[in-house]
């Protein structure tokens, strides 16, 4: 008959409540030895009389009160027992492969790509434990291939772990040969794994010690919580009869105080149970379990809350605020986003620059021509939300833009556009760029030449440092954890280049900043905007084309501005008479400028062209 072979395998227990949000957090549960999921985390009733609660799972317990958390149960092969060819594997080993483990299921499973990355919360017991401190410190290694699990972990609760051993020692001396004899009448042999629970070894304690120093790192910190039991367990209980425990078995704590616990937790902390109930809990009600589920709960906030969401919630509530991503009109007025009833199109560009496409009744002579103005074909618009989904390639082929280039003459909107995408984007408007981006950054491109940033060794850490964290006050450590984020490749970052014609001096050369601004428009997620005149950069998915307003828009403009309401009819006669400025103010700024300068112009007296509409300004 084939030997089963069991491999590492997560399990998502939990369901999502997609009206939470999308999830942030991972935790992963990891049984200990001779036991698997779900039946180490499963408390049953003696008497049969109660349903089985798996503390997990249950929609009443730690689903109930963690939201946006996936839980999963983690089985790897902790047998006892194992085939009697096979040649005993080491704790190493058993680490190894639940690095592999960990790091192929995890993908999988995703909803989007940046679960990989997102940060876990480790639940390990007993012997569990041990491996689990065994894996993260072989990630932590610069050379790893599991450098990502490492960086992730963020958190772990150990339920009895043995740091220093246990009380099987006690009995080890003639317990171990009734296992041996027991595993050789099953044709089996014992595992490694027993010498691992038996007493502290040097091994055992250097894992403890670089697991330790793990957990103090300062750029990657793991905040750990240590349970142990209270009540005694029968040590033989794996190898004596029933029947004979109560005449035979020695009671007594298997892991006591002094193994669970490491001196980096500084209060660690006792349930009222023996080793093989400290998983086991009967319902929300248990004392035991709120206590283990309090200390889950503020992980993930301490998580939800580190340097890099600070870094985070600092943009979105202290930079993004309402006034900045308001739109001034010509009068003064400022118009919020929420409030801004005007639709930004964008058209693709089918292989020519923009401004030398003209409609068929248009001269290219024409002023229209010459800025732009033109009604292009609905059929090649490209809504705003749609922009990174999956289209058509160059070579024919689907593709999914990641790194697309906006073109649009002066006035048209492209700034307007940047405010506009940032305030969705926060809003929460379009899901999937919330899927796809931890964050959008916005860089108005001309601050780069500002006297200030002319200094040496300009990087990222200034950028976010000058752009987000330096007014009203220094937040260098923020600025630093964004750029450490961009620089380990675990964050998925939306770039807003906004102008990349305001600073042409810096596409040759090779100066300092220079340099830098290579390296930016060089961002795998970004969209650049600039006038027509900038050439085509390398290696962009999309290249599209802001223009003005469709004529039904400029209606609407019209008919939302209460200084013209009282003469929405005169002006919307003037411009029906008036066919060359029509045209012009589907430019929005020219629209404005017509607005703002009605009231300037005598009775019986308009303006015939743009010039005399920015005299009146004047």
């Amino acid at each position: 008959m084939a030997e089963e072979v069991r491999g590492v395998h997560l399990q998502q227990v939990n369901s999502i409540d997609e009206t939470d949000g999308e999830p942030n957090v991972d935790i992963i549960a990891i049984h200990g030895l001779d036991t698997k999921s779900p039946d180490t985390w499963t408390w049953r009733s003696k008497a049969g009389d109660r349903p089985d609660v798996n503390w997990l799972s249950d929609p009443d317990m730690l689903s109930a009160s963690l939201k946006r958390v996936r839980i999963f149960t983690c089985d790897w092969p902790a047998d006892l027992l194992q085939g009697s060819d096979s040649i005993p594997w080491t704790v190493g080993e058993f680490a190894r492969r639940l690095l592999a483990g960990i790091l192929d299921m995890r993908l999988p499973l995703a909803v989007d790509p940046r679960s990989r990355d997102r940060p876990i919360i480790f639940v390990a017991s007993c012997l569990g434990g041990i491996i689990l401190m065994k894996a993260l410190v072989m990630a932590d290694r610069p050379e790893s291939d599991y450098r990502a699990i490492r960086k992730a972990a963020r958190g772990v609760v150990f339920l009895a772990t043995p740091f220093r051993g246990t009380s099987f020692q006690d009995i080890a001396a003639w317990v171990e040969p009734m296992l041996k004899t027991w595993a050789s009448l099953r044709n089996r042999s014992v595992s490694q794994l027993l010498h691992s629970v038996k007493e502290s070894t040097y091994d055992l304690e250097q894992v403890v010690r670089t697991f330790t120093r793990l957990c103090q790192d300062t750029d990657y910190p793991l905040k750990i919580h240590t349970f142990y039991e209270r009540r005694e367990t029968i040590l033989q209980s794996k190898v004596l009869p029933v029947v004979l425990r109560p005449w035979l078995g020695q009671s007594k704590l298997l892991v006591d105080c002094s193994s669970a616990t490491l001196d980096i937790d500084s209060d660690p902390l006792p349930l009222e149970r023996c080793h093989v109930m400290m998983n086991k809990f009967c319902g929300p009600e248990d004392a035991d379990y709120k206590v283990v589920a309090g200390k889950l709960e503020t992980l993930v906030q301490i998580v939800r809350n580190g340097p890099l969401q600070q870094a985070d919630a600092w943009i979105r509530e202290k930079h993004y605020t309402a006034d900045r991503l308001q739109i001034q009109r010509l009068s003064g007025q400022r118009l919020p986003m929420d409030q801004c009833y005007i639709n930004l199109v964008i058209m693709e560009q089918h292989g020519s620059l923009p401004g030398n496409s003209t409609s068929s009744q248009a001269s290219p002579f024409s002023i229209f021509a010459r800025q732009n103005v033109r009604s292009p074909d609905r059929k090649s618009q490209v809504e705003l939300a749609t922009l990174f989904d999956k289209r058509s390639g160059h070579g024919g082929g689907p593709m999914h833009p990641r790194r697309i280039f906006i073109r649009g003459r002066a006035g048209v909107g492209k700034t307007t556009l940047c405010k506009k995408i940032v305030h969705e984007y926060q809003r929460g408007t379009w899901p999937e760029w919330n899927k796809l981006f931890d964050r959008i950054l916005w860089v108005p491109l001309r601050n780069l030449k500002l006297e200030e940033r002319k200094r040496p060794g300009y990087n990222y850490e200034c950028l976010f440092s000058d752009e987000y964290f330096s007014l009203p006050e220094n937040k260098p450590k923020l600025a630093r954890e964004l750029a450490k984020a961009l620089a380990t490749g675990n964050s998925n970052t939306l770039f807003l280049l906004d102008g990349l014609d305001e600073v042409s001096q810096f596409l040759v050369g090779e100066s300092t900043m220079v340099r830098f601004l290579q390296d930016l428009l060089k961002q795998p997620n970004v969209i650049i905007t600039s006038r027509p005149s900038a050439k085509s950069l390398p290696c962009m998915d999309l290249e599209l084309e802001t223009i003005g307003f469709y004529d039904e828009q400029v209606e609407d403009y019209l008919n939302a501005d209460p200084a013209i309401e009282p003469k929405l009819n005169e002006v919307k006669s003037f411009l029906q008479q008036h066919w060359l400025l029509k045209g012009l103010v589907r430019i929005p700024v020219q629209l404005d400028a017509l607005c703002y300068t009605w009231d300037n112009f005598d009775t019986g007296t308009t303006p015939e062209t743009m010039t005399a509409i920015y005299q009146a300004i004047e």
